[in-house]
């Protein structure tokens, strides 16, 4: 009975045992299928997205094409996608999406609210990102002691996640125009001068980055200069008194120096701020310019009322022409900036001929054909208004 019940025993111990063995694999089997499947699931979640992919997901919010490049340039999951299409319907602005895509900062909903509030409230941009820096990670969670990394990892990234780039900018300017040097002298002594008093102008100015601050410009403008005709009437009168006739008084009038003219050459920026939103513009370009001489008419009247007129004529010639130029350009919205510039603009004339001709009482009297050489050179100062894209 004994080795019948020892017997029963040590079968009903193996049968147990055999159970509980079967019954351990089948539990660790199952833990390693669950292992796997979590592994498979979290992978297929961190699956790269094709660039088709990423735009549409990022379509469905109509993201910026700012934040469309941000994702198609990185490595971000679908749930990473869908979470910027989330803040975006939010309301918040694509800095801040593309400081939260780099970042890889993981925010519920709440997060989301809280983030809108903080811009509502009119909190720095800084401060709003430092908070949205110590929330949660898609790739990793955030250690309690990395203060000071994270201060200087939000101050060294800012930047980047707001860089303005300037590919191409187009624009329209005007502003007053200064005559200098010989151009602006009344000298009558002086063989050079150019009776130029100050102007206005008017023009197209393009120009295309290679880099972000180097690049190509264009400008197509005109100018115009005054002529100093109380000056020269004044002149007038006493050249006629000098020959001692009695002039009652005297009048000139004319069209004016006009300068039309075509230009291209290399542009510079340097910027005064890390997302390049001011900065100062330097230019130097060379083309081609049509300078227009000044039609002059003056008429002088004795006591005796005796009218004395001459009429010169005006003429063009096509010239080289040089554009140096500065100006200080910012940012007037995201798309539009604002330029206060200065240029200074040289060209020449040589051998134009100009045609004068006297009349006495209305009746022709003389003419004579002489060949005008002048130097243009103006400084324009004024502002421009245009767009980037």
């Amino acid at each position: 009975m004994q080795a019948l019940y020892s017997a029963g025993l040590h079968t009903h111990s193996s049968l147990l045992n055999s159970f509980l063995n079967f019954k351990r694999k089948a539990v660790a089997q199952s833990a390693t299928a669950f292992l796997f499947f979590m592994i498979f699931c979290s992978v297929a979640q961190a699956q790269t997205l094709s660039t088709d992919e990423k735009i549409e997901v990022l379509g469905l919010a109509a993201q910026s094409t700012n934040v469309i490049s941000v994702a198609v340039d990185g490595q971000f999951t679908l749930q990473e996608l869908e979470q910027a299409n989330k803040v975006k319907q939010a309301g918040i602005s694509d800095d801040y999406i593309v400081y939260i895509l780099i970042n890889k900062i993981k925010l519920s909903e709440e997060d989301i609210a809280k983030t809108k509030g903080h811009i509502s409230s009119g909190l720095s941009e800084s401060i709003v990102k430092k908070s949205l820096y110590e929330k949660q990670r898609f790739d990793k969670p955030i250690s309690a002691n990395t203060n000071e990394q994270k201060v200087i990892k939000v101050e060294k990234e800012k930047p980047t996640s707001s860089l303005i780039t300037f590919k191409n900018r187009i624009g329209v300017g005007f502003g007053g125009v200064m005559a200098v040097e010989n151009f602006a002298s009344s000298n009558p002594k002086n063989a050079h001068a150019g009776y130029a008093r100050g102007g206005v102008y008017v023009g197209f100015n393009y120009a295309h980055y290679f880099f972000n601050f180097f690049g190509i410009s264009l400008s197509a403008q005109y100018t115009h200069n005054f002529f100093d005709e109380l000056t020269f009437a004044n002149q007038v009168k006493q050249a006629y008194e000098d020959q001692g006739l009695d002039i009652r008084s005297s009048t000139v009038t004319s069209s004016g120096w006009n300068v039309f003219h075509f230009a291209i050459g290399p542009n510079f920026f340097i910027p005064f701020n890390q997302r390049n939103t001011a900065g100062l513009e330097f230019k130097l370009n060379g083309g081609l310019a049509t300078v227009y001489t000044p039609k002059i008419v003056s008429s002088a009247f004795t006591y005796n009322n005796d009218q004395a007129k001459i009429t010169q004529n005006s003429n063009y010639q096509f010239t080289g022409i040089i554009d140096a130029g500065i100006g200080f350009r910012f940012l007037a919205g995201s798309k539009t900036y604002m330029m206060i510039n200065m240029d200074y603009l040289y060209t020449e004339i040589s051998g134009v001929k100009v045609t004068a001709v006297a009349y006495a009482n209305n009746q022709f009297a003389d003419s004579n054909q002489f060949k005008m050489n002048q130097v243009v050179n103006n400084v324009l100062i004024g502002f421009s208004i245009g767009g980037r894209f």
